[in-house]
């Protein structure tokens, strides 16, 4: 009996794989076929056409339509008493949630995730992982109601779907029929907790669905595509259910494909298309799942933390203490000489992969103010004083703000948020409420600055006569350069000046051995 059931296990195994690779194969011909044509400038020119506003409308509405997945463990709480504080439940609803959108595995990432966090919290582990089972087993009703609202838009053509109508019918009918199966077991147990769970799931499930169809087709406006909602549901729904069919994690293959080809009948090219997905895929699944591995690692590291008594907090603070000094100060040199020699600077093909053509892109005169300032308080860090690291952390925030008003590079924000959480991890090592300055410091850091400075005015006096313009993001004048240098160096020079004399009358405070207690 046992080899039977081994002998099944397998088969259905190489069944399920030869089925999957059947499918990956025919994408590949598929999208070989239809790229084929495919035009590169097309797809730039859409994207250039997108600015901060839309792409933050978008990942706005990536993030919001994602929220409803984390909903469903609110329902799990109450059904199988987790002994943990809804914000914190949450946390753990969208780590797992994120991470096992992202991997597929048909729901057994979430199950082996959501076991993994609420186990130690619940008094009956199978019940868990049962209530688990259910509602990843319930999320398909979303887009069953879905389909049933297709099935009503799309009754008059509904012969002319194809072999695809029969998948939707048979979707769209797993919805109503698990409602009145509810209903019948309600009648019989009056079992009003479970009765509304259920509903409660199925609710969930369809405003996750609601707010996907939402944003993809917010996504196709923002770019330019003119499409009514009546003739866009169809074509997703289709492209849904395919990707559902083909069992490969979010569709990646078989929903892009249905989904381009059905928008290109209709006149939409598959340029745009292209860059629609893309958009959609980042702000759904790329965006929520950094998140979520930033709050797993987090979590995970507080626990470890715990366990070895703060020793392992203790070391990382210190070494994120001398990288982030260091990085603060590239951060400031980079945003001021972005602004000046922005092509001398792009023949570094370093800082050209990692942070993109715009660098930094903060424009005009306030970029080359703020690099100085940041220079400044990078020289400042190590006196680690809580004053200091918090004006690094506000210099850093405006610098953030100021680059996203002009428009922002994937390499830029990623280097930007790694150098403030750097800084962020290092805060503990910022405890002093003052400081004194030190002769030998002083005589450094302006060394440091005059240096930083000259090199400021020697590449605008070498480049300049060359350059038009300096800066990328927005034209500056040559002229303004030359003048923002010259702000920025009387700021900084009044900044560093008035720190000095206001600190150096402080006198270090020292005990006699008479005042120290044993």
């Amino acid at each position: 009996m046992k080899l039977n059931i081994k002998i099944s296990d397998k088969l259905k195994l190489f069944f399920k794989i030869a089925f999957v690779s059947v499918v990956i194969l025919f994408i590949v011909k598929e999208f070989t076929s239809v790229f084929k044509n495919f035009n590169s400038e097309y797809f730039f020119m859409y994207r250039n056409k997108l600015d901060f506003l839309n792409l933050l409308i978008i990942a706005v509405l990536g993030i919001i339509s994602y929220i409803p997945l984390s909903f469903y463990d609110f329902i799990l709480k109450r059904k199988v008493g987790i002994r943990l504080r809804n914000r914190k439940l949450y946390k753990y609803s969208w780590i797992a949630s994120s991470i096992a959108s992202l991997l597929g595995f048909g729901g057994a990432t979430s199950l082996a995730f959501k076991q993994y966090f609420y186990g130690d919290y619940v008094d009956d582990k199978k019940k868990l992982l049962k209530e688990i089972g259910k509602i990843v087993a319930l999320n398909l009703t979303g887009l069953s109601i879905v389909c049933c609202t297709y099935m009503g838009i799309q009754i008059s053509s509904w012969n002319n779907l194809g072999i695809i109508k029969y998948a939707i019918g048979i979707i769209a009918l797993y919805a109503p029929g698990f409602i009145i199966y509810s209903a019948y077991k309600y009648s019989k147990t009056r079992d009003k907790l479970e009765f509304f769970s259920t509903l409660g799931i199925i609710f969930i499930s369809f405003l996750e669905w609601l707010t996907t169809i939402i944003l993809i087709y917010a996504t196709l406006r923002i770019t330019g595509a003119s499409i009514s909602v009546i003739t866009f549901l169809p074509i997703y729904i289709e492209a849904a259910v395919v990707g559902m069919i083909s069992m490969i994690p979010g569709g990646i293959g078989t929903f892009d494909l249905t989904f381009m080809t059905g928008l290109e009948v209709l006149g939409i090219p598959i340029e745009q298309t292209l860059l629609v997905i893309i958009l959609y895929r980042i702000s759904y699944y790329i965006v929520p799942a950094l998140i979520g591995v930033l709050l797993f690692v987090h979590d995970f590291g507080g626990k470890i933390n715990k366990k070895f008594n703060g020793l392992p907090y203790e070391i990382v603070s210190k070494v994120a203490y001398k990288i982030v000094v260091a990085l603060v100060f590239i951060s400031g040199a980079i945003i001021v000489l972005s602004n000046i020699a922005p092509q001398y600077l792009l023949k570094i093909k370093l800082l050209k992969e990692i942070l993109g053509k715009q660098v930094l892109g903060l424009s005009i005169g306030m970029s080359v103010v703020l690099g100085f300032l940041i220079m400044l308080a990078a020289l400042m860090l190590k006196y680690r004083a809580k004053s200091i690291y918090k004006a690094s952390m506000v210099l850093f925030i405006l610098g953030i703000i100021l680059s996203l008003t002009k428009g922002i590079n994937p390499y830029e924000l990623v280097f930007l948020i790694i150098v403030a959480y750097l800084l962020y991890l290092s805060k503990r090592m910022f405890y002093r409420d003052s400081f004194v300055v030190s002769c030998k410091n002083t005589l450094i850091d302006s060394g440091i600055l005059i240096a930083s400075f000259s090199i400021y005015f020697f590449i605008l006096i070498t480049f300049g006569t060359h350059l038009k313009y300096v800066g990328i993001v927005r034209k500056m004048p040559y002229k303004m350069a030359y003048k923002f240098g010259f702000i920025a160096f009387a700021l900084v020079t009044v900044i560093y000046v008035a720190i000095y004399f206001f600190n150096i009358r402080r006198k270090i405070p020292v005990k006699t051995f008479d005042q120290c207690s044993e």
